[in-house]
């Protein structure tokens, strides 16, 4: 469903507290936080203290839905002050109607009073990459319109932080030394032009205490430089709550990675642009998290697709640089894949060839010819010994092929064009045969 279309209840809980919020969201706002008033709510907010769930939701389209979402808010606020106490509302009351609430269903109820009761985690929604992108597209705008507060953190703290590889190389060291060359010349260019380092954070409960995680999104190489600056005590950051970029863990690290890819297509004084080797191995990230076997074509096809949806206008411009980017992710695939055989694998010398080809052909009046496995290609194989037979007068032909690398195995071993050679050959009525020396063993 998309959220965007729909009228939604959704509920902020407290992780260490278990305080909540209960708030609607009407249909138009992208990736909508909350309209609390509460400047408590927003600190926890801020510090990562608050995971967010949907408790109800329902589609502008259908009908009765903004009474029915009305009727929905109504009954949890009305829930959750009873069974949990004002002391435990971000909400300073129940100011929804509950003039529908008969609109509402046992299973509507449900899902919100086992949320209230910490019984379930509410409504899971399966968003799709459309949706993702526009997500991740529109905390990169409000970051790039400064809507969110940029904090100064020690330069300890910052060190404590982890981060989210993106890149190839975990930093460019040329980068981090022109940006802590011109930070020790202009220190003043910390506060007034340094691009803030961008971290996601949360907090998870370890043996019932709160444990903060930051992760930096955004910023590796400004962090370094930072820390090659002598007299600099503090960093900016700006700290982003791990439920603004999805609903569950899996779509966040997708997310993250593709959050920092976008922060960086463009070139500024900052920031070093994704390289094409970075691109590659985020799409390998990306394939490996969706099970997708590369060996097989049907699979291609389906991550040539994944990858034009995730990156094509977030990260790579045009149709063109996808593609050429694209095969040269293939092409980096089938060499790996071909090393796997280089030991084990065959290799068949021009002297060998010549020694079996007349041992076991010319010998008996056959026109054969020996050819690596590309030369089924087009059947120009065939082509090649019907030439010989012709030159030789012969009515009989072989073709004895083998292969020549662990790339050529690597891209011909399913034999669609073998078996394409050999359906040529019968149509064509001639006497040849086809002898594939053995890619490995004897």
């Amino acid at each position: 469903m998309n959220i965007e279309n729909s009228y939604t209840i959704y509920g902020f809980r407290h992780i260490i507290t278990d305080k909540v919020y209960i708030g609607l969201q009407r249909p138009g706002k992208s990736f909508y936080i909350s309209s609390s008033e509460n400047q408590e709510f927003w600190r926890d907010y801020q510090s990562g203290m608050l995971q967010k769930s949907i408790l109800f939701t329902i589609s502008k389209y259908e009908r009765e839905s903004e009474k029915l979402c009305e009727a929905a808010e109504w009954f949890g606020l009305n829930h959750a002050f009873a069974v949990l106490g004002k002391d435990k509302m971000y909400n300073y009351q129940n100011n929804a109607h509950s003039t529908h609430e008969n609109l509402l269903t046992v299973d509507h109820k449900k899902v919100i009073v086992d949320w209230i009761n910490k019984k379930s985690d509410g409504i899971v929604i399966s968003n799709s990459r459309e949706n993702e992108n526009k997500r991740v597209l529109d905390i990169v705008e409000r970051i790039n319109e400064s809507k969110f507060d940029v904090s100064y953190v020690s330069m300890n703290e910052l060190a404590s932080y982890d981060y989210n590889q993106i890149r190839v190389e975990k930093y460019i060291r040329s980068h981090v030394n022109e940006i802590a060359q011109r930070l020790e010349e202009n220190p003043e260019d910390v506060k007034n032009k340094l691009t803030p380092i961008v971290a996601v954070i949360s907090v998870k409960v370890v043996d019932g205490k709160p444990v903060k995680v930051i992760m930096i999104l955004d910023g590796n190489n400004r962090k370094l430089a930072l820390e090659k600056v002598r007299g600099i005590s503090e960093a900016p950051v700006i700290f982003i709550n791990e439920t603004e970029f999805g609903e569950t863990e899996q779509i966040r690290k997708k997310n993250y990675q593709l959050f920092g890819l976008i922060m960086n297509k463009e070139d500024d004084v900052v920031r070093q642009t994704n390289s094409n080797a970075d691109i590659k191995r985020n799409i390998d990230i990306l394939l490996s998290t969706e099970d997708l076997d590369l060996t097989k074509p049907i699979h291609v096809d389906r991550a040539r697709k994944l990858v034009e949806d995730y990156f094509l206008g977030t990260v790579i411009p045009t149709k063109k640089k996808l593609s050429g980017i694209w095969k040269s992710f293939m092409t980096d695939f089938e060499h790996g894949e071909a090393e796997k055989y280089r030991d084990n694998m065959n290799i068949y010398n021009d002297s060998y060839l010549e020694t079996y080809t007349f041992n076991n052909y010319s010998l008996k009046d056959i026109a054969v010819i020996h050819a690596s496995m590309s030369k089924t290609e087009y059947a120009q194989a065939f082509a090649y010994v019907c030439r010989r037979m012709k030159n030789l007068k012969s009515k009989k032909g072989a073709i004895v092929l083998h292969y020549a690398t662990p790339q050529e195995y690597q891209k011909y071993k399913n034999e669609s064009w073998l078996r394409d050679l050999k359906e040529t050959i019968e149509h064509s009525g001639l006497d040849i045969s086809v002898d594939v020396l053995p890619a490995f063993g004897s």
